[in-house]
């Protein structure tokens, strides 16, 4: 069966929202075993959504339609599928009572605009809202099924799991199609090298598949099987990511939603450790990504972010000395900054980084895009530098995952007994 994802809402085109709803869409409706061989976005104009519905419905067996079920004089969707399929809007009285209890409960107004939600087209079913006013609609049309729902995310996610997806399933059960894929993320390697390690496994893929895709400074690799049930599917997966793990080890960092702030905050828990953060290029994106992490007071003591030299002194204890030998971009200012955070605050581990993001500042010596980074533990102190390119924010993004991927390959080793407990 091939599905179509329909996005309806200008906002979409002007690049002001970013489209969740259809990712999270494909990946359910991936999980039932329905192919998504199309997506499209629309905006709020009545005849180019229409036919994009028609168009839609002439490729695909089930078309998913977002967004424009609303009240205002944007929302569209209704009259569009009417106009794509020819049926007639008509009021469904028990929908529109629903409506007016819903906004009586809600102290908001019962206008003749709200109670418009209750119109549906000829022969369709309504997905009653539980959260807001607006229903979603099912239309079977000429032996194909059209589902429309609303655009906000909460709204849509709970008719899509609750009522949706259970009457795809089995509408259009079929056997040997569950199709489950997961998505494992690898730091340090390029996209070259990662299919050198890996080219004669991708070349001879079959079930389950692998799809090497560039991230923002990483490679994912997307391993995606079908099978009968998800259970079969997840044992086949398994098999090729050991594949996978067993050639290329602690590159692969985390999978599928999991980021490198929450592989380090776990390890970091797991070893009873706290940690400081010293930042000046960075300017707490570090610790910000960190805190994300759930449970991250445990072991997060604080942090500091200091771009001027003085700060530099007067709270990290980097030298004066240094700074005029070597500059605040530089090895050894990055190795006291850790130093003198972990001291200074009190913690296990100290962590540091140093650097220019540009557009300005740069030297032919010391090129925008260099960042030193330092780690202080216990009997340990380790350094790096590398050069980024990308703009100002993609240089600190890349830095802050440099400096997270340096502090999680430390807690690897140090787990496996590289260092004496601090």
């Amino acid at each position: 069966m091939i599905c179509e994802i329909l996005s309806i809402g200008t906002e979409l085109l002007l690049g002001h929202v970013v489209n969740t709803n259809a990712n999270y869409i494909t990946r359910k409706l991936a999980e039932s075993g329905i192919d998504c061989f199309y997506q499209t976005s629309v905006g709020d104009n009545l005849e180019r959504a229409s036919s994009a519905i028609e168009h839609a419905l002439k490729r695909s067996d089930i078309v998913v339609i977002t967004g424009g079920l609303g009240s205002t004089d944007d929302d569209l969707t209704r009259q569009a599928i009417s106009g794509a399929t020819g049926k007639k809007l008509n009021l469904d009285s028990n929908l529109k009572e629903l409506i007016r209890q819903r906004l009586v409960a809600y102290q908001a107004p019962v206008t003749d605009r709200t109670l418009s939600q209750a119109f549906l087209p000829e022969g369709a079913v309504a997905i009653t809202p539980t959260i807001g006013t607006a229903p979603g609609i099912i239309l079977s049309y000429k032996g194909k099924t059209l589902v429309s729902l609303p655009g906000v995310p909460q709204e849509m996610r709970h008719m899509l799991d609750t009522r949706v997806i259970p009457y795809l399933k089995e509408a259009y059960a079929q056997p040997n199609r569950v199709i489950l894929s997961r998505q494992l993320k690898i730091y340090g390697l390029r996209e070259v090298e990662v299919e050198d390690k890996l080219g004669d496994l991708i070349k001879k893929q079959t079930n389950p598949t692998i799809a090497p895709l560039l991230g923002l400074g990483e490679v994912i690799l997307r391993v995606t099987a079908k099978s009968d049930s998800v259970s079969l599917a997840s044992d086949l997966i398994a098999d090729t990511e050991s594949e996978i793990r067993s050639r290329i080890g602690e590159y692969v960092y985390a999978a599928d939603d999991d980021e490198m702030e929450d592989v380090v905050g776990l390890a970091i828990v797991q070893q009873h450790l706290t940690l400081v953060c010293a930042e000046s290029i960075t300017g707490g994106l570090i610790t910000s990504r960190l805190v994300n992490h759930p449970g991250s007071s445990q072991y997060i003591v604080g942090s500091v972010v200091a771009y001027s030299n003085s700060l530099k002194t007067r709270l990290l204890d980097v030298s004066p000395k240094t700074l005029l030998a070597h500059g605040a971009v530089s090895q050894y200012v990055a190795e006291e900054m850790a130093n003198g955070a972990r001291q200074r605050l009190g913690a296990d581990i100290g962590i540091s980084t140093t650097g220019i993001a540009g557009p300005d500042g740069g030297t032919k010596a010391k090129p925008v895009g260099l960042v030193y980074f330092g780690l202080s533990a216990k009997n340990t102190m380790i350094n790096d530098h590398q050069v980024f390119i990308g703009t100002r924010n993609e240089i600190r993004w890349k830095a802050s995952q440099y400096a997270l991927n340096m502090l999680r390959l430390y807690l690897i080793e140090r787990g496996r007994g590289g260092e004496e407990t601090a």
